[in-house]
């Protein structure tokens, strides 16, 4: 359990049929829970660019002037995973900066999306978390497709209209295929 000013937060290692994964769960107030899944390879990109994260964060602290862009953003980051979507938030607002991390799951058109907003000063612990579960429990579930096809990372373009296509390229026991999604 990481406890960061007023929040809790769960990060736990579970497996099932799938594989193993980490589960990360903000706990808010009235016992409302925030979940948020990560394979093993997903965490370790999660991890790295949390790691980018941490580096901007003290960046801020040691005095450089912040861009704050709309929605008082500082910096963002996507990290597009088999089938889901990470995005990554530096934000600032009157209570302070916290990094605000939403999960997408694509199924066809739509799917559920959650989000947790863990308080800056807790990326560090975090990250640390995420380090030590890694390198404990990774240990192979980090190949989880065959590894041994090399295939181009995803793309998103954004068109005139405000619209996003996202290009993404599989591979499965039928073969290897692109998916594309708005």
């Amino acid at each position: 359990m990481l406890q960061v000013q007023s929040k809790r937060f769960y990060v736990d290692v579970k497996q099932n049929n799938r594989g193993r994964f980490i589960k990360l769960a903000e706990v808010g107030l009235g016992g409302r829970k925030s979940r948020l899944i990560l394979s093993m390879s997903a965490a370790v990109a999660f991890r790295d660019h949390l790691d980018k994260f941490v580096k901007f964060f003290d960046g801020l602290a040691s005095g450089e002037e912040p861009t704050v862009g709309e929605n008082g953003q500082l910096k963002s980051e996507i990290i597009i995973h088999e089938s889901r979507r990470y995005y990554l938030s530096l934000k600032e607002n009157q209570r302070g900066r916290y990094l605000r991390v939403s999960q997408k799951v694509s199924r066809g058109n739509s799917g559920p999306r959650s989000q947790i907003a863990l308080p800056a000063p807790g990326m560090t612990q975090l990250r640390d978390a995420l380090n030590e579960l890694i390198d404990k429990y990774a240990e192979g579930y980090l190949n989880e497709n065959d590894a041994n096809v090399e295939l181009p990372e995803p793309k998103h373009v954004r068109a005139e209209n405000n619209k996003i296509f996202y290009f993404d390229v599989g591979h499965n026991e039928r073969g290897s295929f692109v998916r594309i999604s708005e």
